[in-house]
């Protein structure tokens, strides 16, 4: 695909995709005084898909959002989100806040019933104040401007950083679109959605069945392959909205295209998880090959990502490459056969066909982990299939963060 197609924005924000605008602030619901709401808003009526968890714990918002997206994919008109507060594990009293929210946005928005989605995130079984949360959403609506950079803010938990990518795709001679993302989390991330929540604006005109499908594609190779720390949240949400202002549809021809450019918006926003991982010091990328199918190699490469003994080697830049084969040994893949294994470290063989490899001295393996960014690959030597996990080192910090925060 000629590299002109997609061109990467430099500190892009919603109010750069045509008829998106935003708002974040602080409205009392955290105890800090921190952003704690944010909303999304579209000025006419978008496709829209989402992708939720796979836990059986799903929270209020999710079934929310899934129950509308299933009755109005094409009508949706705004996003609400508000952080400190999972409204998760709360029963049919969560399940009142969520319409609550929907509903209070639609009466301040002056928008149609069933066009708004909502969102929350923060400590799990805890329901936030509604009569701050109601007036806060009607304070915020009368706040929206294509100027905001607040609504990254005020999704954050224990994130320490931002998390926003954006890219400008050309789908006809002369014509572009916009594609501007923003994600939170930075614990309880593991495949299949997590502790995470990522919100994808675009002004191109995608049909919600077209969206949907590329929505799932785009983030089963990248929101599902990052893992902190193995724990799958309750209300991992990826919403993508498209509204069709930039007046370019999505051709046979630009379809490829566009796919292209929101798999790059989400691949951005995944590894920003994984850097801002709670604790973390390094990413590390775990790339397997050779195995009989792709989603065999994804197993594999899942299993060694969320190996406990893995991370803390890689923590402590320790080649100790014995972790990794004992992780891909429980794997429970027929493929993984001992001597038919190659691993290296930063592209530094560490093991050929299951036996160490003296090629390199051990000084040298352990200075190939003494980057911020670190690759294990895997060579399985039993078939086609590739795959891969990204995930961080796991340090002392992880420990005292989530021992003296209440999740």
């Amino acid at each position: 695909m000629p590299e002109k197609t997609i061109e990467v924005l430099l500190s892009p924000k919603f109010g750069d995709v045509r008829g998106f605008a935003s708002i974040g602030m602080a409205v009392g619901l955290k105890r800090s005084g921190k952003p704690d709401l944010g909303i999304i808003f579209s000025e006419r009526a978008c496709s829209a898909a989402g992708v939720f968890t796979t836990s059986r714990m799903a929270a209020a918002p999710v079934d929310h959002d899934r129950a509308v997206l299933k009755k109005n994919s094409s009508g949706i008109r705004a996003v609400v989100v508000n952080s400190g507060h999972a409204n998760a594990a709360t029963g049919a009293a969560g399940r009142a806040l969520a319409r609550l929210m929907s509903e209070t946005a639609e009466r301040s928005l002056q928008v149609p019933p069933r066009s708004v989605l909502v969102c929350s995130t923060g400590i799990i079984g805890e329901l936030p104040n509604i009569v701050i949360l109601r007036r806060g959403i009607e304070l915020a609506a009368r706040r929206l401007t294509a100027a905001d950079r607040d609504f990254q803010k005020a999704i954050l938990t224990t994130d320490k950083v931002e998390k926003v990518a954006g890219v400008k795709v050309r789908l006809a001679a002369g014509r572009s679109a916009s594609i501007v993302g923003v994600a939170k989390g930075s614990g309880m991330i593991a495949p299949n959605m997590a502790t995470m929540l990522a919100f994808i604006v675009t002004d191109a005109a995608v049909p919600p069945a077209a969206l949907r499908g590329m929505l799932r594609a785009a983030a089963a190779g990248t929101f599902n392959a990052v893992t902190v720390d193995g724990d799958t949240s309750t209300n991992d949400t990826v919403l993508a909205l498209a509204n069709g202002m930039s007046g370019v549809g999505i051709s046979a021809r630009a379809r490829p295209i566009f796919f292209e450019g929101l798999r790059q918006v989400c691949e951005r926003l995944a590894w920003k998880l994984a850097e801002d991982g709670e604790g973390a010091t390094k990413v590390v990328e775990v790339l397997v090959r050779g195995a009989r199918t792709a989603r065999s190699a994804a197993r594999a490469a899942k299993t060694v990502a969320e190996s406990l003994l893995v991370k803390t080697a890689m923590h402590g830049e320790d080649p100790n490459v014995g972790r990794v084969l004992a992780a891909l040994g429980r794997s429970g893949l027929k493929e993984v056969q001992a001597d038919r294994i190659d691993v290296s470290f930063n592209g530094l063989r560490a093991v050929s066909r299951g036996v160490l490899d003296r090629t390199h001295p051990a000084p040298a393996l352990k200075n190939a982990l003494r980057p911020k960014q670190v690759r294990i690959e895997i060579d399985l030597h039993a078939g086609p299939g590739a795959g891969r996990s990204v995930t961080c080192d796991l340090s002392a910090e992880y420990v005292r963060i989530n021992a003296e925060y209440h999740t």
